[in-house]
């Protein structure tokens, strides 16, 4: 007999919620800018008190070092699914564009750094 291991609902739950916390992170950052990000206003999008973060993340800091691990993930998966190339130079050319096109506001960077435009 085969016994399935029992869900810990409550894991998934609280997992759950730290992702939906997450990604309203995500979403203020992204309206407002990093150094806007504020506990209250992240509080009041995901419809909670802003004390009660702290009972998924110890700090407003653990959410920052969250979010930077979720933007290294997810660019080192973009690095994963580039196409191997034989030639270095346009290997490099290819990770830096993928890294510049990664970041926040690049059609704002590209227009003001001339040589990154090069990348696209």
């Amino acid at each position: 007999m085969v016994v399935e291991p029992i869900r810990d609902r409550r894991a998934e739950r609280r997992e759950a919620t730290k992702a939906e916390i997450l990604d309203a992170a995500w979403e203020l950052v992204r309206a407002e800018g990093l150094a806007a990000l504020s506990l209250r206003d992240l509080a009041h999008k995901v419809g909670m008190q802003a004390p009660s973060l702290y009972s998924y993340f110890d700090s407003k800091h653990a959410i920052y070092d969250a979010m930077f691990l979720q933007g290294n993930l997810e660019l080192l998966d973009r690095y994963e699914r580039l196409p191997e190339v034989d030639d270095a130079t346009e290997e490099v050319r290819r990770s830096a564009r993928t890294f510049v096109q990664f970041g926040p506001g690049s059609a704002a960077v590209h227009a003001h750094h001339p040589w990154l435009r090069a990348l696209a």
